[in-house]
């Protein structure tokens, strides 16, 4: 069987894992016999390249379930964690580090912050939009610990979870205790490319007026700081917010009409594919490797 069938079942497998894990708790030894079924029909398919779907279907399953199966119970873990420091109700003193590049919201800035110590989970501060923080800072806050709220139309709490998020904080006293980002290179490298984008945005500011500035920024830069609530609302009216979204009709789009100009410059196909995929990378590393982009990349390429 070809290998890219085998790909092809085994991520259907890992999804199905992952929905059968969403509705069904399977206990430890379950998740064993997927295991142990799955490398039976592997050593069997060696003897009989047949069996090797049974295998792949099996073992993409047993990834399912486990990856699904370990990431409720750390959230969870986390859930309970955050809970017992928001029952307290009194002020909450933490230390930690900037590890999301800070967002303009229409009047505010938030902060995801890191804290130091054994706590696990992210906390998000809301504070005054004329706060100078960038990313990779080390802070010190103080405020009131909460759960971030439940609307009749909307969970938040579990909006901000997926991104592993557990409690909020509004308007902390915060305090700067190092500017300067640790001496992993990584950080070094994001610290530096949130500065780019931000020089970036503003030359998008300088060189279109609204709505034309924000919607070029929240297209290109995966940013909509400079929505205004009339322009937001009027999106969500008309049903075209999906289309400043970054996407991979985005990247489709893009592709597409870049392919045919590489070719009509006499490169080879391969290496215009290869061109396009470079330009891709660059797109995803623009927008601060933002999940949205990361997946609409790899959907584009597809």
């Amino acid at each position: 069987m070809r290998p890219a069938r085998l790909l092809f079942f085994g991520a259907v497998a890992f999804i199905g894992g992952v929905a059968l894990s969403s509705t069904i708790r399977f206990p430890f030894i379950i998740q064993l016999l997927f295991l142990g079924a799955g490398v039976c029909f592997f050593i069997a398919s060696l003897r009989v390249p047949k069996a090797a779907l049974c295998a792949v279907f099996l073992l993409g399953c047993w990834l399912g379930i486990t990856r699904h199966t370990q990431a409720i119970a750390r959230e969870d873990r986390l859930v309970a964690r955050f809970s017992d420091l928001i029952e307290r109700r009194e002020s909450f003193a933490f230390s930690g580090t900037i590890v999301r590049d800070p967002e303009e919201r229409r009047g505010s800035l938030r902060l995801v912050v890191a804290p130091e110590g054994e706590q696990q989970g992210l906390i998000l501060l809301t504070t005054s939009p004329f706060s100078n923080w960038r990313y990779g800072e080390t802070i010190s806050a103080e405020g009131k610990l909460q759960s971030p709220a439940v609307f009749e139309d909307f969970d938040y709490r579990s909006y901000l979870a997926k991104d592993g998020i557990y409690a909020v904080m509004y308007y902390p006293t915060i305090v700067g205790l190092s500017a300067e980002p640790k001496k992993d290179l990584t950080e070094r490298f994001m610290r530096q490319l949130f500065a780019w984008k931000t020089k970036w945005k503003e030359m998008v500011r300088n060189n279109f007026s609204p709505p034309a500035s924000g919607i070029l920024a929240a297209t290109l830069l995966a940013d909509k700081s400079d929505w205004s609530d009339d322009f937001s609302t009027a999106l969500n009216r008309t049903g075209l917010t999906h289309i400043t979204a970054i996407s991979g009709q985005h990247i489709t789009i893009f592709s597409a009409l870049l392919l045919p100009v590489l070719l009509m410059l006499g490169l080879w196909k391969k290496h215009a594919i290869l061109l396009v995929l470079a330009f891709v990378t660059l797109f995803i590393v623009v927008t601060g490797f933002e999940a949205s982009a990361i997946r609409a990349g790899i959907m584009g390429t597809l």
